[in-house]
């Protein structure tokens, strides 16, 4: 029964003593926090002044090299905020070293793709030197080929003129020709009757050295003087004539060149032919002595009235057939100018041409003056170009043998108007 109580005293007292414990033990963990609070807020006193004051820093260090001392010697924030700030700082370096090291990759390769594409074109060009060289000997070639191509054209042209200048001059010879014997009959038909009135006279012995001149008063004859005077007048129109020679040249000269500017191929051959048969004729005429005494026209009476320009003239037989061969030369040679200019597709332009713009093809300076020449040359020049160009023959036709046109005997009948006094 005794040692029941002293069993409860002594739980008793180990009850107390815990109680005593666990009421202490609060209050010292209390202390002990407050202890550590402020042992760490003088930590972080004593750091902020040491992180206050400049550390040495050695000298064989880099740029670099003191960026990241200063890095590692920043203070450290104990909030994530600053440790993100921190993180995204040494993103953005590292971002900027790499952009770097792209761009000095880049720079690298270029530079490379720079050397290599010059020792490529270095290479091209060493080889393309042959291939130059070969294009340029088939350019030679080529060149040669079609110099000698036009070279055969231009000769097989030469021929052609040949040809055509050959029978050109045939047929003038042939009317030339014809021509003489007109006037070789007339002569022999004039010394015929003034045989025949010298012997019925009966002094032919006595003017046999004259029976070519006129003495004056004689029926059907002009008289000495008048005959004279025609001779002398044509004798210097046909000095005049030869004198103008340079500018019709010039006049050529600059004509063929606004042809060929043109491109007007047919005309142009046209009036080269044209002005060489010219020359012929004019060569002819030039040749051609007048006989003051044997020619007919110097002591034939000027019997036929012709006029135009609103005036009348007056000329003899001679002078008419002159006329007549005006016309009819003026229709050829239009109907020439007129085919050429429609083979060239070119527009109705029959004064344009220098044919009809010299309008002396068959002139020589005698029996008639140049104006009166020119313009019944013009008259049958400008019927000559309308048929030949429309292809219509209203005034004439063509001769397909000897590739001429010839006029109507009719129409050179109107144009002329000839009548007999």
């Amino acid at each position: 029964m005794t040692r029941l109580p002293a069993t409860r005293t002594l739980t008793t007292a180990l009850l107390g003593g815990l109680l005593a414990l666990g009421s202490i033990a609060p209050a010292f963990a209390q202390q002990q926090d407050e202890q550590d609070r402020h042992e760490r807020r003088d930590a972080r006193r004593q750091q902020r002044d040491e992180d206050g004051q400049p550390k040495p820093q050695a000298r064989n260090e880099g740029p670099r090299q003191q960026e990241a001392r200063s890095r590692a010697d920043a203070p450290r924030h104990e909030h994530w905020g600053d440790a993100a700030q921190q993180r995204d700082a040494q993103r953005r370096d590292a971002m900027d070293l790499q952009a770097q090291a792209r761009q000095r990759e880049g720079a690298a390769a270029r530079d490379s793709a720079q050397r290599d594409a010059q020792r490529a074109r270095e290479w091209q060009s060493r080889d393309a030197v042959p291939e130059r060289i070969e294009a340029r000997r088939a350019q030679d070639a080529e060149q040669a080929r079609r110099r000698d191509d036009m070279g055969a054209r231009v000769e097989e042209q030469r021929r052609r003129d040949a040809g055509e200048r050959q029978a050109l001059e045939r047929r003038e010879r042939e009317q030339a020709s014809a021509s003489e014997r007109a006037i070789r009959e007339a002569r022999a038909r004039e010394e015929a009757r003034d045989a025949v009135r010298d012997e019925r006279r009966g002094d032919w012995q006595a003017d046999r050295g004259d029976r070519h001149g006129a003495r004056p008063g004689e029926p059907g004859r002009v008289d000495r003087d008048d005959q004279r005077r025609r001779y002398e007048q044509d004798r210097q129109r046909a000095h005049d004539w030869q004198r103008q020679e340079a500018s019709r040249r010039a006049a050529y000269e600059q004509r063929s060149r606004e042809l060929e500017r043109q491109r007007r191929n047919a005309q142009y051959r046209y009036q080269q032919d044209y002005y060489r048969r010219w020359l012929a004729q004019q060569a002819r005429w030039n040749n051609y002595r007048s006989d003051y005494y044997n020619d007919p026209y110097y002591y034939t009476p000027a019997n036929i009235r012709y006029g135009y320009g609103g005036s009348w003239y007056y000329t003899n037989r001679y002078g008419a057939n002159l006329l007549q061969q005006a016309v009819r030369d003026g229709y050829q040679e239009g109907f020439r100018a007129g085919r050429a200019d429609s083979m060239d597709g070119w527009r109705f332009d029959y004064r344009g041409s220098y044919a009809w713009i010299d309008g002396s093809y068959g002139y020589g300076g005698y029996y008639v003056n140049r104006d009166t020449y020119r313009y019944y040359f013009r008259q049958g020049f400008e019927r000559g170009y309308r048929d030949a160009y429309y292809g219509r023959y209203q005034y004439g036709y063509y001769d397909r043998r000897s590739d001429i046109g010839v006029i109507l005997p009719a129409v050179i009948g109107a144009i002329l108007g000839f009548s007999l006094h």
